[in-house]
This record gives structure tokens, sequence and C-alpha cells, in this order.
């Protein structure tokens, strides 16, 4: 009697969930299916494992996390679902990492590597975009407009890649690091410039509109530093004198989720202001926490409530962002392979 009971009450349950699920696929059009929840659990495990796989051969963990996207995303199996979705949290996981980059930033060591890392940067962007320009006209015999199209393609650095390995060699705290970042940043800015400039020469744009960019940028760098030195420091203290006693009250966890909250709501303002303006997102990410990266136990908060997030993100990042739009299959073409060998050759500029 008991057990009739309690089938009865459990296809009852069932039924209404199925009703429930019914109407909830029918009113927003979304749907689920099994199969997919499994794929995308067993790519997230592969690249974990690859990871870990790569970092025991001494190598950087990005390398297994890469391998794994080329072999079980679109470039050869293609049995991961949903990969628009996948490359869309490893952008969200850049963002974090370059927000990270601009929270440990060094103020006085930034000033001191500042011309340095500038000079650097020219340098990367220009002489690869010479080099490959030069050889797609001399030897391809494109035409003036593709040449520099290529070069471009070749000049941006992966901020990505170089946050990540020096993150690993505990190394972007030191001077070095430091100049590797703001020239990597100053270069990514460099490549859109170009890419402006590129556009512009394809169409009627004004000279204006080709200069705005490198202006924006060039501010919002000048604003990130005074907010830096004179602004979010004294918000901290002015916050401590008048936040309600119930926010005083919740001790330390509740500091670091104010704290946080600050940067998030900065990081906000930043990034889709400097995309607006024609700028990199990546560098109002930067910039953002460069403009917070003077306030005492925002990285202690960061570490504790963001980074293992994060870590998770940065390798979808590499795995599927990265991963999965490498054309492996079109390596395969000698006429392919010969001309990704020729413009190769550009990367001696970063050199």
């Amino acid at each position: 009697m008991l057990a009739r009971g309690m089938a009865r009450a459990l296809s009852a349950t069932s039924a209404d969930t199925a009703d429930v699920d019914a109407g909830f696929e029918h009113a927003h059009g979304l749907e689920v299916e099994f199969d997919d929840v499994v794929m995308s659990f067993l790519f997230l495990i592969a690249v974990w494992v690859g990871g870990k796989a790569a970092a025991g051969m001494r190598m950087p963990s990005l390398v297994g996390e890469l391998a794994v996207g080329l072999v079980m995303g679109p470039p050869l199996l293609d049995v991961v679902p949903l990969a628009e979705a996948l490359m869309l949290y490893g952008e969200v996981g850049l963002l974090l990492l370059v927000l990270e980059a601009g929270l440990d930033a060094d103020l006085p060591m930034m000033r001191t590597v500042g011309p340095r890392g500038v000079a650097i940067a020219l340098c990367g962007t220009c002489l690869p975009v010479c080099i490959a320009a030069g050889l797609g006209r001399a030897v391809l015999g494109l035409d003036p407009l593709a040449s520099l199209a290529a070069g471009c393609t070749l000049a941006p650095s992966s901020i990505g890649i170089a946050l990540n390995v020096l993150r690993a060699a505990d190394a972007l705290n030191t001077p070095i690091g430091q100049l590797i970042i703001a020239s990597a940043v100053l270069d990514d800015v460099i490549a859109l410039l170009l890419l402006t400039l590129l556009q512009a020469l394809g169409s009627d744009a004004s000279p204006a509109s080709m200069v705005a960019p490198a202006v924006a940028s060039v501010g919002l760098m000048a604003a990130a530093v005074v907010i830096a030195k004179h602004g979010t420091p004294r918000l901290v203290r002015l916050a401590e004198r008048v936040a309600p006693a119930q926010l005083r009250s919740g001790g330390r966890a509740a500091e670091e989720r104010a704290l946080l909250l600050l940067l998030l709501l900065v990081t906000a303002v930043f990034v889709p202001l400097a995309h607006s303006l024609g700028s990199s997102h990546l560098l109002g990410a930067f910039l953002a926490g460069l403009s917070c990266c003077t306030i005492p136990r925002l990285h202690d908060a960061w570490i504790k409530q963001v980074k293992r997030l994060q870590s998770w993100l940065v390798k979808l990042f590499f795995a599927a962002t990265c991963g999965f739009i490498v054309p492996v299959r079109s390596f395969a073409s000698a006429t392919v392979f010969g001309r990704a060998a020729l413009f190769s050759c550009a990367g001696l500029g970063k050199l």
C-alpha cells in the first residue's frame, strides 16, 4: 500500500515537472539536450587534463588547453556543443585576466618602464607590418592594400598568452614583467589603430575619425592614472567614514565585497567607454584595474572571490576562443602552408 502510494506521488510529481518544463520551453524557446551537457562536461575535463599534462612536460598549460580545443572543437572532431557560447565565456576570461593585470600594476614601476614600453610596442608592431607587407608585395604580388592588411593581422601581440606565461613564471610584478605587459597593451592599441587606418583607406573616412582612437586611448590612460593616484583612494576613505553601521559591522568580508563592487563598476564604465571611443576594450579592462591598483586589500579580495572563476574562464579562452578558430584542415594545402611559412618571417620583427 505504501509503495503504491509513493509510486502515484512520484508519477504525479514527474507529470507536474514535465508540464513545467514544457511550459518553460514553450514560453522561452529554450531547450538543453542531455548529450550537450555530457559533451560539455567531458570537454571541460579534457581541457583541465590537457593543461595539467602540458605543465607536467614543463610547457605552459595553455599549450595543452589549446591542443584540446583544436582536436575536440570545430577544426577537427567538432564534438563540442554550443561552441560560440564557450568562445564568449573565453572572451570574458581574457577580460578578467587583463583586468587583474591592471590591478597588479605598480604605478612607480610602470612610470619607469613606460618610455621603454612605448618603444618596444612601436618596434614590435611596425617591424612585423613592414616585413609582412614587403613580402606580400614582393614575393606574392599582392596589391598594396592587401599587403598592408596581411601585415596588420600579424602585428598584435597576444596579451593573454603573455599574462599567462608571466604569471606561471611568477614574473608579472618584476620590472621586465611590467615592461612586457605595458608594451603588450600598447601593442594591442597600436594594432587597433592600424586596423582603423586600414578600414579608412578602403572607404571615405575623414582624417578626424582616423586620429580619434589614438587621442581617446591617450586620454583614457591619463584619466586612469589620475583616478588611481587621487580618485579611488579618497573614495575608499570617504566610504569608510560614511558607511552604514551594518556595513562596518560586517567585518572584512563586507569590506571585500564593497571593494569588488567598486572595481566591477569601474570596469563597467571603462570597457564600454574604450570600445565606443574606437579604442580597445582590453585597454579599457586594463585601465579599470589600473584605476584601482592603489586600493589596499582589493587584490586579496580578488584572489578570494574571483580567481577560481577566472582561471576556468581563461582555460576556455585558450581552448575555445583560440583553439576553435584555427583552420587546421587548411594546413594540408601546400599553398596555404607555404604562404603561412612566408608570413611567419614577420615574427622576426618581434625579436
